[in-house]
C-alpha cells in the first residue's frame, strides 16, 4: 500500500533576481545535514550544492545556458542556504 502523502527529499529552493545580483535560497531543514559541511560551486549553468561530509551532491541547480555568474557571497541559517550570484564582468 502505497502512503498517501509522498515525501520529496529534494531540496525546495527559490531564485530571485535584484538588478545585476540573483539570490538562491535552498531549504535544507530536514534534511539530516550539517550546514556547515555544505559547500558550493559554481559552472557555467549550474549550481551545485554538496555535502562535503559524504562528498554527495544535494542539490543541482539549472540556470540559462553561459549566464557569466560567479558566487559572491554564501549565508547559512536556521537550515537555509542563501546564495548570492553577481553577473561577472
Amino acid at each position: 500500500m502505497l502512503p498517501f502523502i509522498q515525501v520529496d527529499e529534494d531540496p525546495d529552493f527559490d531564485i530571485i533576481q535584484e538588478g545585476n545580483k540573483i539570490n538562491i535560497y535552498v531549504d535544507l531543514r530536514g534534511k539530516g545535514l550539517n550546514i556547515d559541511n555544505i559547500q558550493v560551486k559554481i559552472n557555467s549553468n549550474s549550481v551545485y550544492i554538496i555535502d562535503q561530509q559524504s562528498n554527495s551532491t544535494v542539490k543541482t541547480i539549472n540556470l540559462a545556458a553561459n549566464t557569466n555568474l560567479q558566487v559572491s557571497e554564501v549565508r547559512k541559517h536556521n537550515g537555509t542556504l542563501l546564495i548570492i550570484l553577481e553577473k561577472n564582468n
